[in-house]
């Protein structure tokens, strides 16, 4: 029987979503919630024939968003945008976020000063490109989208929590969707300790990989062209168990 990420994983998820659901950010959206979009400029990706574009684990999106809203590559029509994550909370959240945007550019208010750079000029739509969001396990996605194809496929820190029972299977799934370009972000264990990183949801332990780890898991179907090293936080701000004080290193992937 294939593994799917099992429903205590998925509860501890939404356990975290629906605390903030009203206010307030998840450690994570604590973070430079910039870098996916820094990334994506730093590679010099050539966009403009990307069309379609799938983020794994996209949580709230508010990452996903704000590297689209910096690159009219992608905010443009005709380019669909797919976010999938096991949350139902995160999912709603992402969803009212969109729809907001698209009727009157209305933030929410914990995002106010991420996205009021991107305030919309009188008389021009805030967000061009189609995008949506769905509740769905990637490890189960490939099978129930056979033959659907996306150029750029983003993972910013899913991969790493993964369910370990499907986490050999990911790089074969990523490859049966991603048709371009794969970004990958995790966490490093060029800049983390060797000891393991703790929890920052409940029943979701943390893998730390290496970049040796990354071109062995994903060289049958992928081309290592760049990557970029996000150092650990030594003195964080935040809860010491929470993602800032990890070290993750983006990777930029190409399809063979």
């Amino acid at each position: 029987m294939t593994a799917v990420t099992p429903n205590f994983m998925i509860d501890a998820w939404n356990e975290v979503y629906a605390k903030f659901a009203d206010k307030g950010r998840t450690d994570w959206e604590k973070l430079n919630l910039c870098d996916l979009g820094r990334f994506i400029d730093i590679c010099g990706l050539n966009l403009h024939n990307v069309y379609r574009v799938l983020d794994i684990g996209c949580g709230r999106a508010v990452r996903l968003l704000l590297a689209v809203l910096g690159n009219p590559d992608l905010n443009r029509r005709g380019v669909e945008i797919v976010g999938i994550d096991v949350s139902a909370k995160a999912v709603d959240f992402a969803t009212r976020i969109v729809a907001n945007l698209q009727q009157d550019a209305n933030y929410p208010e914990e995002f106010l000063d991420d996205f009021s750079r991107y305030l919309a000029a009188e008389g021009r739509p805030f967000l061009n490109c189609n995008m949506k969001f769905k509740k769905a396990d990637i490890l189960e996605y490939s099978t129930r989208n056979a033959g659907c194809a996306y150029e750029l496929v983003i993972d910013w820190m899913c991969y790493h929590e993964v369910y370990l029972g499907g986490i050999d299977r990911y790089p074969e799934i990523v490859a049966s969707l991603c048709s371009k370009v794969f970004i990958l972000n995790v966490f490093s264990a060029e800049g983390n300790p060797p000891e393991p990183l703790p929890m920052a949801v409940r029943h979701v332990p943390k893998h730390v990989l290496s970049e040796l780890d990354i071109r062995e898991r994903f060289s049958r179907y992928f081309d290592l062209v760049h990557h970029q090293q996000f150092e650990r936080n030594e003195t964080p701000t935040l809860r010491h168990d929470d993602g800032a004080i990890a070290a993750k290193r983006a990777y930029l992937l190409v399809r063979k």
